[in-house]
């Protein structure tokens, strides 16, 4: 965590910075003294383990933690990936000093902190979208399974790769597929990329 959101915390008379670290690793070497955190703020782009990997290992060990991603990151695969990951806040480290900290406050109530550009990214993502991709008058709509595959793919993943995340078969991924080049009027994974990054331009 950056100095500058050490003394956004340090600004609050509601919230106090118990420690920072200046990697995974480090974190982890202590992880013992911080039992009884509450929230533990997180970058994605750190040396040694990356701060997405680092999700499960650390919820491993401090299950009721609330973990935010606090980066510079904010394309639709990395904001997916940390969610999935176990991510309950995505903050872009371009907020103010007023907007970090309104939206760590709010956690204790149940609130996940988003930046507003992340959330209408989500908010989009899953909204009946105005490009075809998604599904329009001339294409079915995907469902959330073929969704996570397509981002599967994308990522480059092998079909067993693919399962395996999931939960499901390969088969099952191979049924997926085979749904969603016929809902996108796509032959080949490429082209399925190829539309894929079109969209995310448009975001």
């Amino acid at each position: 965590m950056s100095n500058r959101f050490k003394e956004y915390l340090d600004a609050s008379e509601l919230m106090e910075c118990i420690g920072t670290a200046v990697s995974v690793e480090n974190f982890m070497k202590y992880i013992h003294k911080f039992l009884d955190l509450d929230i533990l703020l997180l970058d994605i782009e750190l040396p040694g383990i990356s701060g997405i990997q680092a999700i499960p290992k650390i919820k491993a060990r401090l299950p009721t933690v609330t973990i935010v991603m606090v980066t510079s990151f904010s394309d639709d695969e990395t904001i997916f990936q940390a969610i999935r990951s176990g991510a309950m806040g995505y903050i872009l480290k371009d907020c103010t000093q007023s907007e970090f900290q309104r939206m760590l406050i709010a956690i204790p109530s149940g609130g996940s902190p988003i930046s507003p550009s992340i959330a209408r990214k989500i908010i989009n993502y899953f909204s009946p979208p105005k490009t075809s991709f998604f599904g329009s008058s001339n294409h079915e709509a995907l469902t959330k399974k073929e969704k996570l595959v397509i981002h599967n793919l994308v990522k480059g993943l092998t079909y067993q790769e693919i399962g395996d995340q999931m939960g499901i078969s390969i088969n099952s991924v191979r049924h997926h597929v085979k749904n969603i080049y016929k809902k996108l009027h796509v032959q080949s994974r490429n082209k399925l990329v190829e539309k894929f990054k079109q969209l995310i331009e448009g975001v």
